[in-house]
């Protein structure tokens, strides 16, 4: 398969093009041309398990990587408390796909093993480095741990919730959490890693890389696989997805999904305070918002989404003129384009407030017996609000209720401030068994940070790269 930029003609194998964008002329990179999901194919993974869909989603797009894609599937999920995409009936015609189940308990634990294990198949002592939210960190980090010919680095905020700073402190021989007082965002990385002499191949690991979407479109075949399989629907029965914004990378793997032929009648993009991507899909304008509102949805509070110029040349008819405007745009504070320029047919855009976040999450609790994250209830929210009743739909579950269980008991009408034992008693309240790494944090003291300033980070990435011999 080869792959174009978003912005130019540059035509790349997947080798070189699914694990970051350089070259791409600063844009992203996309497929030339979908791989197709027909009836037959479909019905070939229909009694596959879901680590053998994953490595035949995969060969799909990395038909140049000699690996044994299932193997490397099987490897990933292995330490996963539970199934990757586990599906859950709520009701009747309603379904929940749970995602959180890996090691950071959100999505992006499935897309972060895959990732990891299939960078060190292509690339020679890759060094993955992340700077941003702690739990993003331990995705990372916990993704990452333990594979041969990978190292990790993440940087995280010193300051903030205590839980999630402590579920960042992960340790291992090939991996390194450190703690930033100070600037802790991308740019500072990007900063950090400028002149940088060593022996890795070095990667920033943001979700802009096409492979971090591929698990994901893999999660929407097998969530539908599995409906089919269960005899709730009928291979070919068109279903609606409900996914929520944030980066985007989840959002847009779903438009690729329908794009190869999954039968996806909608896909219901969720949105919080934060929706100027809600707002370009309904009006096509995108405002760069003056601030980004801080939120219990946290995923959701992005500034510029990281695959919004992915979903743009989408649906737009993959025109690089209209993106590069776009993107230039932005920078002078964000674009209009003409109703007609964005093919929205079956995108279904719109955005919850605080309220209906709590109302949902209470009501799936109370009447299904179905507990969601703030997320999650976020998306479950705008879903019900676009429902049919003759058409099942399904709503992509992102993050464990546990990872932000002061919310999630706010809204069950239960009140604990302190992040530790609001865990603890939300496995009181709900009896839901907590994710299996959770226990490890809420209940011993806290780990020694490595806390190091702004401008030191690219003396901590030099410090573990000459402890790992790459120096």
């Amino acid at each position: 398969m080869k792959f174009i930029s978003t912005r130019t003609a540059e035509r790349r194998t997947s080798a070189e093009a699914l694990f970051g964008n350089e070259g791409a002329g600063g844009g992203l990179f996309v497929p030339e041309v979908l791989p197709e999901l027909t009836q037959k194919s479909l019905f070939e993974l229909m009694p596959l398990s879901f680590e053998e869909r994953m490595a035949r989603v995969l060969a799909m797009f990395a038909d140049d990587i000699p690996a044994d894609l299932t193997k490397i599937a099987k490897d990933a999920f292995c330490s996963f408390d539970d199934a990757p995409a586990s599906v859950l009936k709520t009701e009747e015609g309603l379904y929940v796909v749970e995602l959180f189940h890996g090691g950071s308990g959100r999505a992006e634990d499935i897309s972060l093993a895959i990732y990891a294990r299939l960078i060190a198949v292509v690339k020679k002592n890759a060094l993955l480095a992340y700077a941003g939210r702690p739990l993003a960190a331990r995705s990372l980090l916990e993704a990452a741990r333990g594979v041969d010919g990978v190292y990790a680095i993440a940087f995280y905020p010193s300051e903030g919730d205590e839980l999630k700073t402590r579920a960042a402190c992960v340790e291992g021989d090939n991996v390194r959490a450190v703690a930033v007082d100070g600037d802790c965002s991308k740019r500072r990385l990007l900063d950090a890693l400028k002149g940088l002499e060593s022996e890795a191949t070095v990667v920033v690991a943001d979700s802009c890389a096409f492979l971090r979407l591929v698990p994901y479109i893999a999660c929407f075949v097998s969530a539908y696989c599995d409906l089919v399989q269960s005899e709730e629907i009928e291979a070919g029965d068109e279903i609606d997805f409900a996914v929520p914004c944030g980066e985007l990378a989840l959002a847009t793997a779903g438009v690729y999904a329908r794009k190869m032929g999954l039968p996806i009648r909608n896909l219901i993009l969720a949105g919080n305070a934060n929706h100027a991507t809600i707002d370009l899909l309904n009006s096509g304008e995108f405002e760069l918002p003056s601030c980004v509102y801080d939120t219990a949805e946290e995923d959701f509070d992005v500034y510029i989404p990281e695959n919004l110029e992915r979903l743009l040349f989408e649906l737009s008819g993959r025109d690089c003129g209209l993106v590069r405007e776009a993107m230039a745009a932005i920078k002078c504070g964000g674009f209009s384009m003409p109703a007609d320029s964005l093919d929205t047919d079956g995108i279904i855009a719109d955005w919850a407030d605080e309220e209906d976040v709590k109302e949902a999450l209470f009501n799936a609790f109370d009447l299904d017996d179905c507990l969601l994250d703030v997320h999650s209830a976020t998306t479950a929210s705008v879903q019900g609000a676009y429902c049919e009743d003759d058409v099942p739909a399904v709503i992509m579950a992102t993050h464990s209720p546990y990872l932000n269980a002061r919310a999630v008991l706010g809204a069950l009408n239960c009140k604990e401030k302190d992040s530790l034992k609001a865990a603890s008693k939300l496995e009181a309240v709900t009896a839901m068994e907590p994710p299996s790494w959770l226990g490890s944090i809420v209940g011993s003291e806290a780990p020694k940070q490595t806390i190091v300033p702004s401008a030191w980070m690219g003396n901590a990435i030099s410090a573990f790269l000459e402890e790992a011999g790459l120096k």
